[in-house]
């Protein structure tokens, strides 16, 4: 008697390439996944990110809504015939080669919780030195933007007239990631050591 044998070898083969794709397709993803994670640890290049900073007036989205730089004032420090006598320590005196760097900034809030700021979510970065620094508030600098609602300030750093190109950080509360806005170029000391009031 001639028995027959079940004819699924040939589905079997029919099958294989698509569990082949199947398997290349997850493969992919997990190595897109992992590639992710990578960059997202890594983080943008310095290069990248100062090239896509946003300029001055240009608002930036946040995860509570917008923050946008609205203008920069360059205020030259003093010359000692300026400062006609006093106290070379006093405190919040800039000399004449430095500058006080004034950013005005707004903050939008339209989340459905108040806001958090102060000057220290700030830092300046310039291109002759490998120090960030941090920014002093006005009054009105710190506190809560309510929600609904806008906050205008400026925060003020103190850095030397040296031609740097600048840069202003501001690290997002909600997220933790920052973002960059360019403020053009510090100032270029005077010669004779002479001060001067620039905006």
């Amino acid at each position: 008697m001639l028995s027959t044998m079940p004819r699924s070898l040939p589905g079997r083969r029919q099958n294989r390439p698509l569990a082949i794709l199947v398997a290349t397709t997850v493969l992919l993803a997990i190595v897109g996944s992992v590639w992710s994670a990578v960059v997202l640890v890594q983080g943008t290049d310095e290069d990248t990110r100062r090239a896509n900073a946003a300029p001055i007036g240009q608002s930036v989205n946040t995860s509570f809504g917008r923050v946008s730089i609205d203008y920069v004032s360059h205020v030259a420090g003093l010359s000692d015939e300026d400062m006609g006598g006093a106290m070379p320590g006093m405190q919040g005196m800039v000399h004449a080669d430095s500058e006080a760097v004034i950013a005005y900034v707004t903050f939008t809030n339209n989340a459905r919780r108040p806001v958090a700021v102060w000057p220290e979510q700030f830092h300046l970065i310039t291109d002759t030195s490998d120090t960030t620094l941090p920014g002093s508030g006005s009054p009105l600098g710190t506190g809560d933007v309510q929600p609904g609602s806008a906050l205008q300030t400026s925060y003020r750093f103190v850095i030397p007239r040296d031609e740097a190109h600048l840069w202003l950080e501001y690290r997002d509360p909600g997220t933790g990631s920052g973002m960059r806005f360019a403020l053009g170029t510090a100032q270029q000391a005077p010669a004779d050591g002479q001060g001067g009031h620039t905006h």
